[in-house]
């Protein structure tokens, strides 16, 4: 039999490039609010929606002893995804009796190790309006809340609405990092915020709000973070969409596109805001 010579047949093979491709960036929310009603039975997909965007930590803010509780057991299921703040918000505060205001107190004190801040509280004049009994309990509470937060060595994630300037000043005589939350005063009185070492946080309101775009724009990256507030509805392109975390991709694009700069600085700037200002951020990300 004639042997028959095979020629070996030339392959193509891929090339595969050795060139790692740029780390997808990681996303910080840093408020919002779990222990509402709105996230019942929802909490596992709602962080398990937020990791496959980037999402790695969010900060479960409180407002009251219920919910600070509520927050508590929501971190402890999910530890060092979910870090919890808690505190007596301002909306809460006229009504909140001296024995829960007080047992808030000593839970700070008791948790701070598991704590990422005191929050949400501080003052709020549109939910008082102008009644002075209601107001003079705000206070009363806020400056509880800051005390224990000095206390503690944490800061305080502070809501501030038609009350920036208020609330800076009566939080100057306390020696705690603060961060004013959803920021919407004027920009005279972000000037002095800033000035004073504050930061601020930006929220999907950015996405169609001019002064909240203009805000980000007089604040430098290295003062701003990122939130949802969840289940706080919104405009825009969020108008039929549910308030998770899986928006923050969306927020610091816009940052990114108010800044003129790349989404990736803006991500990794707020994250590293986060990790200074913060407890615990450091841990869950190593």
């Amino acid at each position: 039999m004639k042997k028959v010579k095979i020629k070996p047949q030339k392959r193509e093979v891929d090339k595969i490039s050795l060139k790692r491709g740029k780390p997808e960036p990681t996303y910080i929310d840093s408020h919002i609010h779990l222990s509402d009603e709105a996230y019942q039975g929802k909490i596992e997909a709602v962080l398990e929606q937020a990791e496959r965007e980037g999402v790695r930590i969010v900060i479960a803010n409180s407002e009251d002893l219920e919910t600070s509780l509520k927050t508590l057991r929501i971190a402890e299921s999910h530890p060092l995804k979910v870090l919890p703040a808690i505190g007596v918000h301002p909306w809460a505060a006229p009504e909140i009796e001296a024995e829960e205001l007080g047992e808030v107190v000593e839970l700070i004190a008791r948790c701070k190790g598991k704590l990422a801040a005191v929050g949400e509280v501080g003052l709020d004049t549109a939910y008082t309006r102008g009644n002075l009994e209601a107001w003079k309990r705000q206070r009363e509470v806020f400056h509880s809340m800051l005390e224990a937060a000095e206390k503690a060595g944490l800061p305080v994630i502070a809501h501030s609405r038609r009350s920036s300037l208020e609330v800076f000043e009566e939080s100057a005589s306390y020696r705690v990092k603060m961060v004013f939350h959803w920021f919407s005063g004027e920009i005279k009185v972000l000037k002095r915020i800033l000035d004073a070492g504050c930061y601020i946080t930006v929220g999907p309101s950015i996405c169609y709000s001019r002064h909240i775009q203009r805000v980000a724009g007089e604040t430098p990256l290295s003062r701003v973070m990122t939130e949802t507030d969840g289940p706080v509805k919104y405009k825009g392109p969020f108008q039929n969409l549910e308030t998770t975390p899986a928006l923050i991709p969306k927020v610091v694009e816009k940052i990114a596109e108010v800044k003129r700069s790349s989404l990736e600085e803006v991500a990794a700037q707020i994250v590293g805001n986060c990790r200074r200002l913060f407890a615990r951020v450091n841990e869950a990300l190593e």
